[in-house]
């Protein structure tokens, strides 16, 4: 364990960016953990309001509601702690230029630095993570709750980098396609793995064989020890990017954000066997028309067979 820990605390960031930023923090300023910390409506004070209103007492005109529907019910404003580990001096260098990097973007405020003395910051993420419900057949379930848990109904994970932030929109929707209509015993690729917890789903539900993939060795690491609480057998299954040799597949899962579904384009088509799917995730309701376009124009996928939408963030299924 490193001597130190800092956290970078920030708020006032917009919920459409979270991903991006979280995988920005990770891959340009060794940031080793993300935690979404928002409450339902954080303090009143921070919020664009007159005076008036921040006491609400007695009632209120119709312009004063319309004031509050805009600025409290519609906020779609956050509040993340960014954990950064290593030396002292390692740690210093990382949060001043990710602070720089935010405020020369305006992509947060209030933004927060400390520096300690390294207990087992980890275990901070219990008081946030908690267990995903999927449907009254299936959860996601941290580690440390899994025996109060039904292990036959669930995917029990040790949250980790690979796992991200927020509420998991992507991770939803594609869980909830995959248990209606992944027919047992399919071929699967989990492209952008992370975790593992989609493909660990195939496996452990649905009885297919999963190859999983991503460009991020601790992901990997991460989604062999979650295979492990599940009971799925690592079968030299697990590949870095730069080390995987295509195959084809019954569905490909790609839960990953829009510029790299572009960018790996040519390997997500030829990664389909003829008359499989591909489960397109991590992608906004207004890149679905870039999306599309981009994949029809190759001539090997032409059918939209599903598709999903959760706040923002969609799930679209090709074939």
């Amino acid at each position: 364990m490193n001597e130190f820990y800092g956290v970078l605390s920030v708020s006032g960031v917009k919920l459409e960016i979270e991903n991006e930023l979280t995988q920005i923090s990770f891959d340009e300023f060794g940031c080793t953990g993300v935690q979404n910390t928002s409450t339902d409506f954080g303090s009143v004070d921070s919020l664009d309001l007159p005076d008036s209103l921040k006491t609400m007492s007695g009632g209120i005109d119709e312009s004063d509601g319309q004031i509050i529907n805009e600025k409290v019910f519609s906020s779609n404003l956050i509040s993340l702690e960014f954990y950064f580990e290593g030396s002292i001096e390692d740690i210093k260098s990382n949060t001043e230029t990710f602070k720089d990097f935010l405020v020369n973007n305006e992509l947060a405020k209030n933004i927060e630095v400390k520096i300690e003395k390294n207990g087992e910051w980890r275990d901070s993420y219990k008081q946030f993570f908690k267990s995903i419900v999927i449907d009254e057949d299936l959860e996601i379930v941290p580690s440390w709750e899994a025996e109060s848990k039904n292990q036959d109904s669930s995917i029990i994970i040790e949250p980790g980098l690979g796992f991200g932030t927020g509420s998991h929109e992507t991770t939803f929707l594609c869980l909830k396609f995959l248990k209606s209509f992944c027919e047992s015993e399919s071929s699967v690729l989990d492209l952008g793995c992370g975790s593992g917890i989609l493909g660990i789903y195939t496996e452990k539900f649905k009885q297919s064989s999963c190859d999983y993939v991503d460009v991020d060795p601790d992901a990997l690491e991460n989604c062999k020890l979650n295979m492990n609480l599940n009971n799925v057998d690592y079968r030299e299954n697990v590949f870095l990017r730069e080390n995987f040799s295509q195959k084809k597949y019954d569905i490909v899962i790609a839960n990953i954000l829009l510029p790299v579904l572009i960018a790996e384009k040519e390997l997500i088509l030829d990664s389909r066997k003829d008359g499989g799917v591909i489960v397109f995730s991590g992608i906004l309701s207004n890149q679905i028309d870039e999306l599309k376009t981009g994949y029809f124009n190759s001539g090997l996928v032409s059918e939209v067979v599903h598709f999903e939408q959760k706040n923002d963030w969609c799930c679209l299924v090709l074939r």
